[in-house]
């Protein structure tokens, strides 16, 4: 009888399929305040073991280990608002089945998922984007969903981390996002195929705002459930936290993931003066758990399918993070 292979563990991440043709629909113009305008106050809250986010740059600690450092501004750390767009906007286009923007590498993308039409002057009122585009913007278009940076609420530490190199995963089809595991410490020798980052533990806390501008409540719909947050069955008018997205980098090594925490909402009425103006005044406060219960009730532009896949595997796990190289 021949030996036994070595054990190939599970890859963490799965994949959500591309199905149907996307909901396009016209412009919404950026010349006068209609639907929801405001600004969402967040915290958010580092649930996994760590949270890398890189700036870049390399530097080396006393034990002489190159590390990739964590991004930071005037010596503050910061997760980029960025960064944070990117990893809610991937979310928002396989819950809304959007056409998919990023390089799909070797995956061929069918014809009705290729990226929504560039928006040249004087076609705007021809013009039609899918729910996500229209959100956060394509090309000539200017998206309504912008996030600030994020701040340390309190004095956050760093830790030095070794984690397996990252490749760039073999892409299946689909959406690949990764799930949410439990981080695997390794020693901290230097080693062929692995590399060190900076990163932030778990418990560490941040503060940003989602500023929205003209959405409907079906569009802020689509956002809360990509924070990760959705109508509670047993509790009417209250929210409950059912997945934790992931920011940052070493996704695949399940660093990253966080809960978002909302913690207050002001809006511009309809027809008030210019946005920022108008928010820099304080905007109206508006009860948190009425407003949100009123968002999550629209579900027009939510694929049931997709965000029913999406939440099932999005689920936190006790099991262990793979440490071979995948």
């Amino acid at each position: 009888m021949e030996p036994a292979g070595p054990v190939v563990e599970p890859k963490p991440y799965f994949s959500i399929g591309l199905r149907d043709q996307p909901r396009r629909s016209s412009l919404t113009p950026h010349d006068r305040f209609s639907g929801w305008t405001g600004r969402l106050d967040l915290e958010i809250r580092v649930v996994s073991a760590y949270l890398h986010v890189g700036s870049g740059v390399i530097k080396v600690d006393a034990a002489d280990r190159a590390y990739a450092a964590f991004v930071r501004r005037d010596g503050e750390l910061i997760i980029p608002g960025s960064s944070i767009k990117g990893a809610i906007r991937s979310i928002v286009e396989a819950i809304s089945n959007s056409c998919v923007r990023q390089g799909a590498g070797r995956a061929e993308i069918p014809p009705s998922h290729e990226s929504c039409e560039t928006i040249r002057p004087g076609q705007e009122e021809k013009a039609t984007l899918c729910p996500a585009c229209a959100l956060f913007g394509a090309t000539g278009y200017r998206g309504r969903v912008h996030f600030a940076d994020a701040r340390p609420v309190s004095q956050v530490s760093t830790s030095i981390v070794k984690i397996a190199e990252l490749w760039e995963p073999r892409r299946a089809g689909g959406r690949k996002f990764y799930h949410v595991k439990q981080f695997r410490p390794l020693d901290d020798r230097p080693e062929l195929n692995h590399r060190f980052v900076e990163a932030v533990p778990r418990g560490a806390r941040f503060s940003t705002v989602l500023t929205f501008e003209n959405t409907t409540s079906a569009e802020m719909a689509l956002l809360i459930r990509a924070l990760g947050i959705e109508r509670d069955p047993d509790r009417p008018g209250n929210g409950t936290f059912i997945f934790t997205p992931k920011l940052g980098g070493g996704k695949p090594r399940c660093l990253g993931a966080v809960r978002f925490v909302p913690r207050a909402l002001r809006t511009v009425d309809p027809g008030a003066g210019k946005l920022i103006p108008s928010l820099a005044a304080g905007g109206r406060a508006r009860s948190l758990g009425s407003v949100l219960d009123r968002w999550l009730s629209d579900d027009r532009l939510l694929d049931r399918q997709a965000w029913k896949d999406f939440t099932r595997q999005m689920q936190a796990t006790d099991a262990s993070c793979p440490t071979g190289l995948y």
